[in-house]
């Protein structure tokens, strides 16, 4: 992909992620959050480096699969508190078509759950 077309994909993909604001969850119960930080996270890492515009590309695609996966979803594949203890990683696996990915939530101490990445799986 040429970068006026990854910048393309990007713009679209801000503009519909702004919409979205929050989606409700079946398996726990709660909704969840879609702010700035997931939007972030899909283009730079925890360190705040940017990833490789092949790897945001995959994952700005896989996006639009996150809603119905959270929509949808009925059980964990896993959930892990942080060092501190103040924040709750819960994490959901999909597929689409032939393309396994995961989703990771962060539940905060404030009990908002928000929607924080999304990567493709092996």
């Amino acid at each position: 992909m040429d970068y006026i077309a990854y910048k393309e994909l990007l713009e679209q993909t801000r503009k519909w992620y702004k919409t979205i604001r929050k989606v409700y969850c079946l398996c726990l119960k709660d909704y969840v959050i879609f702010n700035a930080k997931g939007l972030r996270h899909l283009r730079y890492d925890g360190k705040g480096k940017e990833r490789p515009i092949s790897e945001q590309v995959i994952r700005l695609n896989l996006l639009p699969h996150v809603i119905p996966l959270i929509k949808q979803q009925t059980q964990t594949y896993s959930q892990k508190k942080s060092n501190n203890g103040s924040k709750v990683f819960i994490t959901f696996q999909g597929k689409f078509g032939t393309t396994k990915f995961r989703v990771v939530l962060i539940r905060e101490s404030s009990n908002q759950t928000i929607y924080f990445s999304v990567m493709k799986t092996r």
